[in-house]
């Protein structure tokens, strides 16, 4: 077990407790969010690589059901109404948002959500759902670790050629971390860099669709009230360093939307949402191109004196049993210190 699991295995036993007797405020707004799910039947490895991403539906649908019986649901709408209204909660009310655009999303997610009536904004990046061979790179590299296993060395910028060789998962989890804090730290040279070198490792093949959901399902549950959208950019970009902070991406990603749906879209969730993906000439770009508030993946609540374009939101890891979603729920930012371990 690792040091920061072993604190939150500690937390949660030790804040349990504090729950059980009601000890927390339960007057605030709160925004949880996911990108991925699973059904517990899957072994793809996929999964276990990015298991931080992926949740058991089953473990979605005690959320949910939890949300419904102990919280107040309310749709990301009407939170911000509230907000921008000056409404102090007067109970704990809870938003369900996602990440990206993914089809588990609508295919394991939704049909909990219809169950419990709960209201869930999706935030979309545009070109994944509007080009189907079109891979985000974290899922580029996740294929090619699932699927090479042969020792190989890559070029990464000025540094030394570096060695891989993917044996088992643990080897592929490393590599799949270094990879993805280099891209991070260069992009977006560094995106074409690595993506190049392992389209040539891995040889000429037919690509397969990438794991979205298509444009008719989106419109069919907008249409029936299932769920609304929000803006996430085109190709779900690093914005802060982008030519223009990332000005065509989100405003190309929003446009498209409301091409497809007919209705304006007044909500943004900046890609990764961390410190380093977005500035004040990032949201000053938001602002300008008409989006009413935008969510950061900064852990924390939301009450009246919140910055609308710099919202938080609290992102449920796949790795959480039910009693560690609670604490995040309940206590977010004691938990977010250690997530920084």
């Amino acid at each position: 077990m690792s040091k920061k699991h072993f604190y939150f295995s500690k937390l949660s036993s030790y804040l349990q407790g504090f729950i059980k007797r009601g000890i927390f405020n339960d007057r605030r707004y709160a925004v949880l969010t996911y990108h991925n799910f699973f059904d517990g039947s899957d072994t793809d490895l996929r999964v276990g690589l990015r298991r931080g991403a992926f949740v058991n539906i089953n473990e979605f649908e005690k959320h949910m059901s939890y949300i419904q019986v102990h919280c107040t649901a309310i749709s990301l709408e009407e939170m911000v109404e509230k907000i921008c209204r000056g409404e102090k909660p007067d109970r704990f009310y809870v938003a369900v948002t996602f990440d990206d655009g993914y089809e588990d999303n609508f295919r394991l997610a939704l049909p909990v959500l219809k169950k419990y009536k709960i209201h869930a904004t999706y935030f979309v990046s545009t070109g994944f759902v509007e080009n189907r061979l079109l891979w985000p790179w974290w899922d580029e590299l996740v294929d090619f670790a699932v699927s090479f296993n042969n020792p190989f060395c890559l070029s990464l910028g000025e540094s030394p050629e570096k060695s891989f060789h993917l044996r088992n998962e643990e080897d592929k989890r490393h590599f799949l971390l270094f990879l993805e804090s280099f891209i991070k730290r260069y992009y977006p040279d560094s995106v074409c860099e690595v993506l190049e070198q392992l389209s040539r490792l891995k040889g000429e093949k037919e690509k397969r669709k990438n794991d979205f959901i298509d444009w008719s399902s989106i419109k069919e549950k907008v249409d029936n009230g299932s769920l609304s959208i929000g803006g996430h950019t085109v190709t779900h970009p690093i914005l802060t360093k982008c030519t223009d902070f990332g000005r065509e991406e989100i405003k190309k990603g929003k446009e498209t939307i409301e091409n497809v749906l007919g209705q304006p879209v007044d909500m943004f969730a900046y890609p990764f949402g961390n410190k380093a993906s977005f500035s004040e000439e990032v949201v000053q770009v938001v602002r300008e191109l008409g989006f009413k508030a935008a969510f950061t993946l900064l852990t924390g609540y939301n009450d009246t004196s919140s910055d609308l374009y710099r919202l938080s939101r609290i992102r449920v890891a796949g790795q959480d049993n039910f009693e560690m979603f609670l604490v995040r729920l309940y206590y977010a930012k004691l938990v977010n210190r250690l997530d920084n371990l």
